[in-house]
């Protein structure tokens, strides 16, 4: 059975696959070496504002993950002098290890990337062993990586604050991250009915509104449709609808925006939009 989604708002409790420890292959595994190596693969990377980036294209995964095993590959055992680092990252996997975390830290003013395996119980999940490689790598290595980590803050969307906690009534296969959907109040979901547009407008099924908007409001954000118009509490609003083979369709910003403590952004890599709320006002 695949594993789900769960990321939580935390340094430790983030799975990675099955790893091998050895010098000559520090993050992939035996699974991950086949030329689907990096499907349902996602990295969860954090910089030191605490800001997060998810990495969730396979083609990008591919591309950070192996220009994190060249720099790695470079390098020569060593000894971190303070722990003080501006990027850490997590590997996230349908292929996971119950009974491990590891996270890989880069140390750009020491020139040291750090792996960090901690292992867990399995029952009480609590950890009994951490154990810790630091290498020293070469400079002008270390800086071609910090450039492609900075490259991916200026063109990712951030999650600030908090990372993505969890998902809420469904489940969402890593496989799947890519699929239309929303990260509401940082919970992602995935539609079961929407699409794009002609105009690049998100149209999403009130089914979907209804069930992930019920898991975090109730009925307080329930909208119906009535002789041609949308309906949200008995009170007609201004969201345009569309009636496809029976299923009703509305525009994601606009049943957004009729709600005034609600904001949207866009997160293209990952397509999701991402809603946040932004404080209550009367509807």
């Amino acid at each position: 059975m695949k594993k789900r989604i769960f990321l939580l708002c935390c340094v430790v409790g983030i799975m990675m696959p099955t790893a091998v420890y050895g010098q000559d292959v520090p993050v992939t595994n035996a699974a991950v070496e086949q030329s689907n190596m990096y499907e349902g693969t996602i990295v969860q990377l954090r910089n030191d504002t605490g800001r997060c980036y998810y990495l969730t294209q396979q083609a990008a995964v591919a591309d950070f993950l192996t220009e994190w095993k060249n720099v790695w590959l470079t390098g020569k055992p060593a000894e971190l002098s303070y722990g003080f680092d501006s990027y850490g990252f997590y590997v996230l996997s349908d292929r996971q290890k119950d009974d491990q975390d590891v996270q890989y830290v880069v140390h750009p003013n020491q020139n040291i990337l750090s792996r960090i395996t901690y292992t867990k119980d399995r029952i009480s999940g609590r950890i009994t062993d951490i154990q810790s490689e630091d290498m020293e790598v070469p400079a002008e290595r270390m800086q071609n990586l910090v450039t492609k980590l900075e490259t991916i803050e200026k063109t990712y969307h951030p999650y600030d604050g908090l990372y993505i906690q969890g998902v809420g009534a469904a489940s969402v296969d890593y496989a799947d991250i890519n699929k239309l959907g929303m990260v509401l109040n940082h919970y992602v979901y995935v539609f079961q009915n929407a699409f794009i547009d002609t105009n690049g407008v998100l149209q999403v099924s009130l089914e979907d509104w209804n069930t992930i908007f019920a898991t975090q409001y109730g009925n307080t954000k329930n909208l119906v449709y009535q002789n041609g118009t949308i309906k949200n509490n008995a009170l007609s609003t201004n969201i345009s609808c569309q009636n496809i083979n029976g299923k009703v369709y509305i525009p994601l910003r606009d049943a957004v925006n009729h709600f005034g403590h609600l904001s949207m952004e866009w997160d293209k890599q990952m397509r999701k939009a991402v809603i946040e709320d932004i404080g209550f006002s009367v509807e």
